[in-house]
């Protein structure tokens, strides 16, 4: 109890921050959530007729971390603000997560300028304030980073190994994930084979049981439906032409930081999903985490993430590029730090040129995030290609029909 109370007395005003910023950050993913867009978009009504149509006794394993809260949600009640907001707690939870990753790597303020930069970015408002499963991409990822660190960076060793199996068991439900949890157990095996010899019988014994039933059901599936281990795997029902999948690697950066393909559902025409400033702090954060060989882990998640983009992405399969979405703003954070680090350098102890430069940074990253709000809650919700797109009315069970593209339509 001292030591509890010790936590809260020695970081009230780092809690009561923390607290706001979660406050600010949940209204802008709830603002107007079931207005902006007013309808439904096709993937959107697939979405509500998985969860609706959900069958306990023969679970479904692809994106079921999002299908099953979406069905309990849709039971409570039925409505698009419901069906959206399974998306907008998968968000929050996501920046919750980052800011903890980024604590961990940086300091707090800097820790609360990439999370800010992220939470206000139309890319990330697009996947969390949408009632598809994109967001899991995006989200799974960031656990992947914050398990992995819990485990390997703390002494509770036995809590810890429970959690962190569970987390890597119900990330394999996301498609394409088993090579991500596979990759990192077999890079940190050494890590995680000594901090394995640490934790007790018990809890050992617990955690892998744990894990085994989680798993259970997708094991089941898989082996009751053998058509879903293409999806389970991250792969494209067909492999395209070598020639595509060259093409479908050219334009991840060029959708990235270039001019983007059409995709009303989820970013504004063919504008690219970062901006200029974004664009620019990418650059010099490839830089210093190149440049910066003693910081191992930042280095390590931006090969994780082209490795992810090669082999997942590029593919052409069920997984989208939001799954880059965490790792790009990570080393935005490091470019926005190794600019800031050469001023500091260059004016080490002049308190003058230390608030000029905190105003240039506020204001540099103001004009950023500015321009994401703007450009997603003014641009692309008043853009026609939009209203297109969510032109669907939230479905009726009781009279519904299947077509043969499988959207459901009244």
């Amino acid at each position: 109890m001292n030591k509890i109370w010790y936590f809260f007395t020695g970081y009230w005003d780092e809690i009561i921050i923390s607290l706001g910023a979660i406050v600010v950050f949940g209204l802008l993913l709830i603002f107007n959530l079931s207005k902006q867009p007013h309808l439904l978009s096709g993937a959107e009504v697939n979405s509500v007729t998985a969860a609706h149509n959900l069958d306990f006794s023969n679970l479904h394993p692809i994106n079921l971390l999002y299908n099953l809260p979406l069905h309990f949600a849709l039971r409570l009640h039925s409505s698009t603000g419901s069906l959206r907001v399974v998306s907008v707690i998968y968000g929050l939870a996501l920046l919750i997560l980052l800011y903890a990753v980024l604590s961990y790597w940086f300091n707090g303020m800097a820790s609360a300028a990439g999370v800010a930069l992220l939470a206000t970015s139309s890319w990330f408002l697009n996947l969390a304030r949408v009632g598809t499963p994109d967001i899991l991409f995006a989200f799974g990822s960031v656990v992947l980073i914050a398990s992995c660190m819990l485990f390997l960076h703390t002494r509770l060793r036995n809590t810890t190994f429970i959690l962190f199996l569970g987390c890597l068991a119900a990330l394999v439900y996301i498609p394409g994930f088993v090579w991500l949890v596979v990759g990192v157990l077999l890079w940190s095996r050494k890590k995680i084979f000594i901090c394995f010899k640490r934790v007790s019988n018990y809890e050992k014994v617990i955690g892998l049981l744990f894990g085994l039933a989680i798993l259970l059901p997708l094991v089941w599936s898989l082996s009751l439906h053998p058509d879903l281990l293409k999806p389970f795997l991250g792969l494209p029902n067909s492999f395209d032409k070598p020639l595509n999948l060259v093409k479908n690697l050219y334009n991840i950066p060029l959708t990235i930081f270039f001019r983007s393909t059409a995709n009303p559902q989820y970013w504004l025409g063919n504008l690219p999903l970062l901006d200029v400033v974004e664009t620019v702090l990418f650059i010099f954060g490839v830089y210093r985490i190149v440049k910066n060989h003693k910081k191992a882990e930042p280095r390590n998640v931006f090969l994780y993430g082209i490795l992810a983009c090669v082999i997942l992405v590029a593919l052409g399969g069920p997984v989208s590029i939001a799954i880059l979405l965490p790792v790009v703003f990570i080393i935005i954070l490091q470019g926005l730090l190794y600019l800031w680090g050469l001023w500091i350098s260059v004016f080490p102890k002049n308190p003058i040129a230390m608030i000029l430069g905190l105003t240039l940074v506020a204001m540099v990253l103001g004009v950023s995030c500015n321009y994401q709000l703007r450009r997603y809650f003014v641009a692309w919700q008043g853009s026609p290609t939009t209203s297109q797109v969510f032109s669907h009315s939230f479905p009726h069970f009781d009279t519904i029909t299947t077509s043969k593209e499988g959207v459901l339509v009244r």
